[in-house]
């Protein structure tokens, strides 16, 4: 039933989800505030201002900062009456200092006021954090809750987004009356939902507990629950019940007066990537693509920077020519060529957490270049240890992913990686229209410093302790990943019987392989060169030349100036942007469908669409003029759009998940460091020509090109690329 595999749409959850939403009221005016600030200083730093009185930089150096220590206040003040007063009226309480900032900014009489309100939009800020998860863990049923829980950050983004346009478009008084009414819209829906079950417990109310908490799952006092509803909502009456009768008892013994139903259900609705079981390994993945972000990041601001840097307002005491441009983007791939050969010979030597960490090394020397930067010399430097991070996500990264991750969320996981990279070029594209050119290496290196701490509380995969002879630690990783005990039972947050056979099945075929073609059996060449290796190899070359000449990659380094010779009239910058923000929500597309559609089939449906937005992008370039381009300058935009997008979900998203999925298991992280090799040489050729083609031959010839490339190359795949959708990675 659809209730069974969209929980949040059963009856049960219908409160719940009410609930939910209306929290995220106060997230979303939040957000609205936050996004609000960073135009409207721009705004108030003008000739225009509204205001009456000036607004300097160091001023509003201390507008941004004070958030911080209202943010600080927020935790403390919260924190002790978190179980001081009632969670429903803490709830209340976020609403007040969020009112206060949007009356602060709408009577300003002076600077001080703005200090008050970024102040007082802290304490909200963390006030959020402190109370929201503590409600919600009272009221949520756990099969929802980190649906519903998480949907804050989607509005808190709404709101951002809405706040960073309503500057543009409205009077700077009438935005804090829009943004006062939803805090008040807040307190009065909130009234209708009585307080938390466990908040009344603790005052001793214990037939409201009962109501609230019959309230809040859906039951109904008077009316027996039936046994088809129980098979929808995939809980019987008694165990809801007991939830209420028993609200601090042990974990272990609930799980198992529940083992039973929950067997049944594992069965008759099978894994999903929001299963318990992988709950450690979306954790991991997750945090080693806060890498995989600093990295977008990295690349995506050279591209506004560029056109910064060319221009009369550089930040730097030298100039930038086209050639070095070329030269900054092309010794790119000399750093990706080195860093495969390096991480290539790492890779079987050293452990695979160790390589992970070595990753942030090259990324923070290319920040601390930039923000030192005293010749061009030090953007080809910069530059080249940013190739140097990319060769060793692309190589280590999906081995790391790959040999952590079940076979049956192993596309969906990998595929992140390009979600995660697409976020943080987007960010790269914004922020150097926003902030200072030295600012922004302060703020993006503790990225680095973050990835470092939080992998460092993972252990390392199970496949590189087996390699080492380390059977025991093996199995430890193995059990950590997979959410299994020692005993091989699974533990009460994760899964069932059924779930840890086929864990631990998955683990001896994993340890047979390893044992059987790791350390105990030496690598020699002919493994490289047989008929089945070279037919893999062929196939891995042929996706990295169509991943680098269909300009997937290029059109990230080179959006802006792309914009700029099409003839539109747009701004490039927030067509830069806009583009963007289609890929993230694209490369998003990818992982929901690689695991229901197959890599083959959204690889060739990506090649054909880029071939297709690329000739008539060039077309429409060529065989207009310029009123035609000037009546009709929305259409660049759409092109390049619809370029990214159709790239996002198949060539940029999948091109590495398969590489790595296809090459043998005996040598694949040395046959991925030479696949990767081969690309760093094509990302290097590509960056190289592609500003040749672009500023000498046309955006027509260059899109002609490009397209071209797609078509031979996806022929190719469509007559030899496999299907590798739950293929096994202890196999061939």
């Amino acid at each position: 039933m659809l209730t069974a595999k969209l929980p949040l749409l059963g009856k049960r959850h219908r409160m719940q989800v009410l609930v939910a939403l209306t929290y995220h009221i106060m997230n979303f005016a939040h957000g609205l505030g936050i996004g609000w600030v960073s135009p409207t200083v721009q705004i108030i730093q003008s000739p225009e201002t509204p205001l009456s009185f000036p607004v300097t930089v160091e001023q509003v150096s201390w507008i941004g900062s004070l958030f911080g220590f209202g943010f600080l206040s927020g935790n403390i003040l919260f924190g002790l009456t978190a179980n001081r007063l009632s969670r429903k009226l803490n709830m209340y309480l976020l609403a007040l200092p969020n009112m206060l900032f949007w009356i602060l900014n709408y009577f300003v009489q002076n600077v001080e006021y703005l200090y008050a309100g970024r102040f007082f939009a802290g304490v909200t800020s963390g006030g959020l954090f402190v109370i929201a998860p503590i409600f919600f863990s009272e009221i949520l049923d756990k099969d929802v809750r980190g649906t519903l829980m998480s949907m804050g950050m989607m509005f808190l983004s709404c709101g951002v987004l809405i706040g960073f346009i309503l500057p543009t478009k409205v009077d700077y008084y009438l935005t804090p009356c829009i943004g006062l009414a939803l805090p008040i819209i807040y307190v009065v829906v909130f009234c209708f939902f009585p307080e938390t079950p466990q908040s009344l417990l603790r005052s001793g109310r214990f037939t409201e507990a009962e109501t609230a908490f019959n309230f809040y799952k859906g039951i109904d006092n008077g009316v027996n629950v039936q046994l088809s509803r129980r098979v929808e909502e995939s809980k019987t009456a008694t165990e809801v019940q007991s939830e209420f009768e028993f609200p601090f008892s042990d974990p272990c013994a609930t799980s198992l007066l529940k083992k039973s139903t929950k067997a049944k259900m594992v069965r008759k609705q099978g894994l999903t990537i929001f299963s318990k079981r992988y709950r450690m390994q979306i954790l991991v993945t997750l945090a080693a693509h806060i890498m995989t972000l600093s990295h977008g990041i990295g690349l995506g601001w050279l591209s506004p920077t560029l056109l910064i840097l060319q221009s009369p307002r550089s930040p730097l005491e030298f100039k930038v020519a086209v050639e070095d441009v070329s030269w900054i983007g092309s010794i790119f791939g000399l750093g990706s060529l080195s860093s495969n050969i390096f991480f290539g010979l790492l890779a079987a030597r050293i452990a695979r957490k160790t390589n992970m960490y070595l990753l942030a090394i090259p990324h923070m020397l290319f920040w601390i270049l930039n923000y030192f930067a005293q010749s061009v010399e030090y953007f080809y430097a910069s530059r080249f240890f940013a190739g140097l991070t990319s060769g060793g996500l692309y190589v280590i990264g999906p081995v790391f992913i790959s040999e952590i991750s079940a076979k049956e969320i192993r596309g969906a996981l990998t595929s992140l990686a390009m979600m995660f990279y697409s976020c943080g070029i987007l960010i790269g594209f914004i922020l150097p229209s926003y902030l200072d050119y030295h600012l922004i290496p302060c703020i993006v290196i503790f990225l680095s410093i973050i990835y470092f701490a939080v992998l460092s509380l993972f252990p390392d995969t199970p496949g590189s302790l087996l390699e080492r002879g380390q059977l025991e630690e093996a199995e430890k990783a193995f059990n950590f990943y997979n959410n299994i005990d020692r005993k091989g039972t699974v533990r009460e947050l994760c899964v069932n019987e059924l779930q840890t056979s086929t864990a631990m099945s998955a683990f001896e075929e994993l340890k047979a392989s390893k044992l059987k073609g790791g350390k105990a059996t030496s690598i020699t060449l002919q493994d490289f060169f047989n008929k089945s290796a070279l037919k893999k190899f062929a196939i891995a070359f042929v996706l990295c030349l169509q991943n680098q000449f269909s300009s997937s990659f290029a059109f990230v380094n080179y959006m802006s100036h792309i914009f700029a010779e099409s003839g539109s009239t747009l701004n490039p910058q927030d067509c830069t942007i806009f583009v963007g923000v289609v890929q993230i929500l694209c490369t998003l597309l990818a992982s929901i469908l690689v695991e229901k559609f197959g890599r083959k089939t959204l690889m060739l449906a990506s090649t054909a669409g880029m071939a297709l937005g690329m000739f008539g992008f060039g077309a429409f370039v060529q065989f207009t003029d310029d009123a035609t381009k000037a009546e009709y300058n929305w259409v660049p935009l759409v092109a390049v759009a619809f370029v990214t997008a159709t790239a996002s979900f198949g060539v940029i998203s999948l091109t590495f998940t398969i590489i790595v999925e296809i090459l043998p298991a005996k040598i694949r992280a040395q046959a991925q460091s030479i696949a990767m090799m081969f690309c760093s040489i094509m990302v290097f050729i590509t960056l190289k020509l592609y500003p040749y083609f672009l500023f000498n031959l046309g955006i027509s010839i260059t899109m002609y090109s490009c397209a071209s490339s797609c078509v031979f190359t996806g022929v190719y795949l469509l007559i030899f690329l496999p299907e590798t959708k739950g293929k096994s990675m202890a196999n061939d």
